[in-house]
C-alpha cells in the first residue's frame, strides 16, 4: 500500500473519531443519560482512533513518520474542536462553549492527540523491535567459513 493511500486512510480514521465523539456528546443529552450508559467511559475508548491511526503511520510508512503523525495531529487539533464549537453554537449543550469554549478545547485535543500519538509510534517502534527479535532468532545462523 501506498504511504500516502496509508496516510488518507489515517486521516479518515481521525474524520471517523471527531464525528463519532460529536454524536456521543449529542447523545449524551438524550440517549446516553437515559440509558445509563456511562458517556465518559465511550469517550475514552474512542480516543484509540487516533491511537490507531498513529499506530498504522509509524507502523506501515518508511519515511517521514513523525511528520506524518504529527499532521494527523494538526488536523484533530483542529476538526475537533471547531466542530465542537459548532454543535455547541446549534444549541447542543456541551462543556466548553463560545469562543472561550473553542480556545480550551483547542488546548485540550492538542495536548490529547499529541498523547495519543506518542501511544501510538511507540506501540509500533515496540512491535516492531519484537517482530525483528523474532525473526532474527529464526533465521538460520550464517555458515562458518
Amino acid at each position: 500500500m501506498k504511504e500516502s493511500t496509508i496516510w488518507a486512510t489515517c486521516l479518515s480514521i481521525i474524520v471517523a473519531f471527531v464525528i463519532v465523539s460529536e454524536l456521543v456528546i449529542v447523545a449524551r443529552t438524550s440517549f446516553l443519560s437515559q440509558s445509563g450508559l456511562d458517556w465518559s467511559l465511550i469517550l475514552l475508548l474512542l480516543w484509540s482512533f487516533p491511537v490507531l491511526a498513529s499506530f498504522t503511520i509509524a507502523y506501515k510508512c518508511r519515511e517521514k513518520k513523525v511528520l506524518k503523525i504529527l499532521s494527523l495531529c494538526v488536523a484533530l487539533s483542529m476538526l475537533a474542536p471547531l466542530s465542537h464549537f459548532f454543535i455547541g453554537e446549534l444549541g447542543v449543550k456541551t462543556d466548553f462553549s463560545g469562543v472561550a469554549g473553542l480556545v480550551v478545547n483547542l488546548k485540550i485535543y492538542s495536548a490529547l492527540s499529541l498523547l495519543a500519538a506518542v501511544v501510538g509510534f511507540v506501540l509500533a517502534v515496540i512491535l516492531q523491535s519484537i517482530r525483528h527479535n523474532m525473526t532474527r532468532k529464526n533465521s538460520p545462523p550464517p555458515s562458518e567459513q
